[in-house]
């Protein structure tokens, strides 16, 4: 790792990434805080092997680690910035979060400290309040009042699928109690990492125990570097559009490890978002240093065995003219397949808006996704080479098609990710039989169950 460069907008380090020269992004912000002291109890943290336990060993005093229990229990993040850390993964705009990521340059580590209390923005969008969580209000309430993303999870079960809000408390997470409690949370990276996923390693939990009598808690982990999405966009594509070797590094390590979710652990993530499945980077090498971390496996489900269509779908949120039969067997699967693709279209989107000519746009669209998922289908075999292509074609079919009828050239993450997705499933010699494509738009029946209806609450 080469010395980092600073400004008010922009804070940078240089490092080698799989031998190439590269340049990691940070967006800095500040922390004021306002919270009350928390008394906590440390209930886990790392034995004398380095494994998650009840019987822990204490941080080194003055260590990075130290020093970030010691501002779960103040609030104060100022004697860890003095240290030389980073903060990163600053909220988007007019978000709240609950959790804080810290950079360590002296080690190439990034832990990330949850259930520390509500963090909110503040007029400067770099500046931000820590205060009181908010025990008794629900996220998704919260986040709707105020005209912000509800959060939740989609899944499946034998009789279709579900929707589930994140009903989890303000600012900080549930002890052992909820969806989203922290013994979970911390137990199920455990066991999956041991399966094979690249996840992190929880090094600390406990009990915050002076408020709603010890029900909340936190949670220490730490990695490799993982740098945010959006701000390094710049390690997947250059400025001409044309995608690094980075990416196909990335998706190898990302759909592999989701196939293996599938097929060996017979899982599904529920939530595989780019901020869930992001690169992690060890810059304390040059070569073979990158490759996708998995977390947040608190959500994750057994997959269905009902393998009978009795779900009735569009193809995407975004309307095509075309509805689908599938089975929740295939559906938990093919579910967490759509969304990953989803977020990963976000490296053409960055730059197919600057595009200003709609022909070359088009063109930049359907190239950049057919690429794309040609090397997803490598990683997450769903059907072989000629099938991938029929699919490929299906879903740029789909896409002229919604141009045609709409113009908007914004959906078409929704509408590619969607098409192909389910076609790909309704081609292979697996999921043939148990997903069913269908050009009609017609009520949906009362027999089927209605899971775009169903994943809106309706």
């Amino acid at each position: 790792m080469k010395r980092q460069t600073e400004n008010k907008e922009l804070f940078t380090i240089k490092c080698k990434i799989n031998g190439i020269e590269e340049v990691i992004n940070f967006l800095p912000f500040t922390v004021e805080s306002k919270r009350a002291e928390f008394v906590i109890e440390q209930t886990y943290g790392l034995d004398v092997d380095g494994c998650l336990s009840k019987d822990f060993t204490a941080f080194t005093e003055g260590s990075t680690e130290q020093l970030i229990l010691d501002f779960v229990k103040f609030g104060d993040v100022r004697p860890l910035v003095n240290s030389g850390v980073v903060l990163f993964e600053r909220p988007e705009k007019g978000e709240i979060s609950r959790n804080i990521a810290i950079f360590d340059q002296r080690t190439g580590y990034s832990y990330t400290v949850g259930g520390i209390g509500l963090i909110s923005a503040t007029e400067n969008p770099s500046h931000f309040i820590l205060s009181d969580p908010l025990i008794d209000q629900e996220y998704w309430e919260y986040q709707k009042r105020k005209g912000n993303q509800v959060g939740g999870i989609h899944y499946f079960s034998e009789k279709g699928m579900k929707a589930e809000e994140n009903s989890s408390v303000v600012g900080v997470f549930e002890y052992d109690t909820g969806l989203y409690n922290i013994i979970k949370k911390m137990h199920e990276s455990e066991r999956i990492k041991k399966l094979g996923i690249n996840s992190p390693t929880y090094i600390a939990g406990g009990v915050i125990k002076n408020f709603g009598d010890s029900r909340f808690g936190f949670t220490i982990y730490r990695n490799y570097l993982t740098p945010e999405y959006l701000p390094n966009i710049g390690l997947y594509v250059d400025n001409r559009g044309s995608f690094k070797p980075h990416l196909k590094t990335y998706i190898d390590s990302k759909y592999s490890q989701l196939y293996l979710l599938h097929t060996k652990i017979k899982e599904s993530h529920g939530q595989p978002s780019v901020t869930n499945t992001l690169a992690e980077i060890d810059i304390t090498k040059t070569d073979d240093n990158l490759r996708c971390q998995i977390k947040d496996f608190q959500t994750n489900k057994p997959i269905p065995k009902n393998k009978k269509k009795i779900i009735l779908d569009g193809l995407s949120p975004t309307p095509t003219g075309w509805l689908v039969k599938k089975s929740p067997h295939s559906a938990a699967q093919l579910y967490d397949l759509q969304l990953a693709i989803l977020q990963d279209f976000n490296v053409v989107n960055s730059l197919q808006r600057q595009i200003t000519n709609l022909q070359d746009r088009f063109n930049f669209i359907t190239n950049g996704c057919a690429q794309m998922l040609m090397l997803v289908n490598k990683a997450y075999p769903i059907c072989s080479e000629p099938e991938c292509s029929e699919a490929i074609n299906f879903a740029m079919r789909c896409f002229y098609e919604h141009l045609q009828r709409t113009d908007d050239f914004s959906q078409f993450n929704f509408v590619i990710s969607g098409a192909f997705s389910h076609k790909a499933f309704s081609k292979s010699r697996k999921f043939h039989d148990q997903v069913e494509l269908m050009f009609r738009q017609e009520a949906i029946p009362k027999t089927a169950v209605d899971a775009y209806a169903a994943s809106r609450g309706n």
